[in-house]
């Protein structure tokens, strides 16, 4: 299947914090669908459960303002590709061309929206220097090489850095940790994909859709990755950034001015 492409086709990324508090996920449940809520419940740690219903919640109210509808009539479908349980990158019924990519970490939502072009996101805390097993589970040999020269406190960023920028470029694809990051050289400007292993085999079709998102796509530049994290964004084509908003919180993120123009601005785009 090809993903959605068009000259000028832009990416916006939105920024919050789940907020820690049990009230705000009671409130957001109902809005969310039958299996969103149901993920969201069957969390046993609070703070992630806090982090999902943020970012369910985040996109289906960004999808009702590009839709022109309420909240609860947006269809989100979470079908995995490969086992169609609901647990597969977010899909959003009548608004072809859109694609988006949710992500969280210690507290920290993000939001990737895409008008004609795949997109991928990730953020993750930054922890200490990884293992010698995560290094190999994770890194190809020349950045294994590359990790095991640098300095030990700068060891735990640069593994994070290649951990996002990998994640992002397997969520652009739909493939997620099927692959095993191992097997993507983030090294680079750009992706090179190194067979070593995967965790699931992909049907010819899902390998084709990496290669092909792998060979036109980039790594496109954040500037709101706070101290302690790391993040990256990956696109197909030409997409350009148009925005990167960060609130505090989701409720004043989207009653910003801000986040209001970058709605709109996607909607007609994606009308264009």
């Amino acid at each position: 299947m090809r993903g959605p492409t068009r000259s000028g086709s832009v990416v916006a990324v939105l920024w919050t914090s789940a907020p820690d508090d049990e009230r705000f996920v009671e409130t957001v449940l109902p809005g969310l669908s039958p299996e969103e809520a149901g993920r969201a419940r069957r969390t046993s740690v609070s703070a992630a459960r806090s982090e999902f219903a943020t970012g369910a919640w985040l996109l289906r109210a960004t999808a009702a303002r590009l839709l022109g509808v309420e909240e609860s009539e947006v269809v989100v479908d979470r079908r995995c590709a490969s086992c169609e349980e609901p647990h597969g990158r977010p899909r959003i019924a009548g608004l072809p061309g859109f694609d988006a990519s949710l992500t969280h970490s210690a507290g920290r939502v993000g939001l990737a929206l895409a008008a004609f072009a795949s997109v991928g996101l990730d953020v993750e805390s930054v922890a200490g220097p990884p293992d010698a097993a995560l290094v190999e589970t994770a890194c190809t040999p020349d950045e294994a090489a590359a990790l095991d020269s640098s300095p030990a406190d700068v060891r735990g960023s640069l593994f994070t850095h290649l951990w996002c920028r990998k994640e992002s470029l397997l969520k652009a694809a739909s493939v997620g940790l099927r692959v095993s990051p191992s097997e993507v050289d983030a090294s680079g400007v750009r992706p090179v994909l190194r067979r070593r292993r995967s965790t699931a085999p992909l049907s010819p079709a899902e390998a084709t859709r990496l290669a092909r998102v792998a060979k036109s796509g980039r790594w496109i530049a954040l500037a709101r990755t706070p101290e302690a994290f790391e993040s990256a964004l990956f696109a197909t084509g030409s997409a350009c950034l148009s925005a990167e908003l960060d609130e505090g919180d989701v409720e004043t993120l989207t009653r910003s001015d801000d986040y209001a123009a970058l709605v709109e601005g996607l909607g007609r785009t994606l009308r264009s």
